[in-house]
């Protein structure tokens, strides 16, 4: 990722033969955040990054600090949001599951009445709608951002999820224990790993994002 130098953030200190294209690295401690080096070149010292011929300068990126606070709060968020979660099913599992919770396809729901069913659907959109806000509010810059902290959020929660129902149950006792993951559009049915690596790749990718915007 590039970034525009702020005027007279650094100085370049040259190192070369004569002749050759010369290019050394400086560290810019006037910068938000420490960590950053740009890569310059030529003889007339640092320009805006991209900026071609001699004093072209190129901005190395270390981790965005601005952005780390967000998305630890964002985490947190989504891992107390999975708590509350976890402890709807664990009440719903004690009241139609008494002897244990073993999942087969869909028609293992048939013991929930249809009332119930409808207001779990409910609570799911509730879900979805709660992770897209909270990665509203925690950025404005442009939309690819908000879907990196929509997937960041979406990811912690799903595997806190799980993390949860182990603490509270014990559950699930493997990774290939199948689960009902949505009801929406219609009922899911899984191993319990599918959404654990799904959740690992929406990490990945946002901040994947996040290190280009």
């Amino acid at each position: 990722m590039h970034r525009r130098l702020p005027a007279g953030a650094a100085s370049c200190q040259h190192a070369g033969r004569a002749g050759e294209p010369r290019r050394a690295r400086s560290r810019l401690d006037n910068l938000p955040g420490r960590g950053y080096a740009a890569i310059c070149s030529g003889a007339n010292g640092c320009r805006s990054p991209g900026t071609r011929g001699a004093g072209g300068c190129e901005l190395l990126v270390g981790p965005d600090r601005e952005k780390l606070p967000r998305l630890l709060w964002t985490a947190a968020f989504a891992a107390a949001m999975a708590y509350v979660e976890a402890a709807v099913v664990v009440y719903l599992r004690f009241l139609y599951y008494p002897e244990g919770f073993f999942v087969k396809d869909a028609g293992s729901l048939g013991v929930v009445p249809a009332p119930a069913l409808r207001i779990e659907l409910g609570r799911e959109a509730a879900t979805i709608v709660m992770l897209g806000a909270v990665a509203l509010l925690a950025s404005k810059k442009s939309w690819w951002e908000r879907l990196a902290f929509f997937m960041w959020a979406f990811a912690f929660w799903d595997i806190f999820y799980y993390v949860w129902l182990r603490v509270f149950l014990g559950w699930p006792p493997g990774v290939m224990t199948l689960d009902v993951l949505f009801l929406i559009p219609d009922v899911w049915v899984a191993p319990v790993v599918l959404p654990l690596v799904a959740s690992g790749i929406m990490m990945a990718a946002a901040l994947a994002i996040l290190r280009r915007t």
